[in-house]
């Protein structure tokens, strides 16, 4: 490492003569080497959840991921709804709000 005396802009920080791209190299490859880990769960929103299960004609839970999806809306734009009276509140909650699929299949028929 190289120290250089610069007057009075920074003269006892360290500089490397190295040019700027090679040390953006040397961090691309530690970070390659970082052990990956997994996406942590962010409490907030509901997330549209995939629709391959689902079967209206079926008694099922559906959840708000489920609702999002259907009727391709925010999180806060069903709850918005919910409060307005324009959707149906959820029948039930067992720790989450969930509606019966004989509810929410009239709506879509509309």
């Amino acid at each position: 490492m190289v120290v250089r005396n610069i007057g009075n802009t920074g003269a006892d920080k360290p500089h490397r003569d190295v040019p700027e791209r090679a040390r953006g190299a040397e961090l691309d490859s530690e970070r390659d080497q970082a052990p990956v880990t997994q996406k942590q769960h962010r409490l907030g929103h509901s997330q549209p959840l995939p629709l391959t299960n689902v079967h209206l004609d079926v008694p099922m839970r559906l959840r708000v991921g489920h609702m999002l999806a259907l009727f391709s809306v925010a999180h806060a734009t069903l709850y918005r709804r919910m409060r307005a009276g324009q959707f149906p509140r959820p029948d039930g909650h067992d720790g989450r709000p969930y509606w019966k699929s004989s509810t929410i299949k009239p709506l879509l028929e509309k």
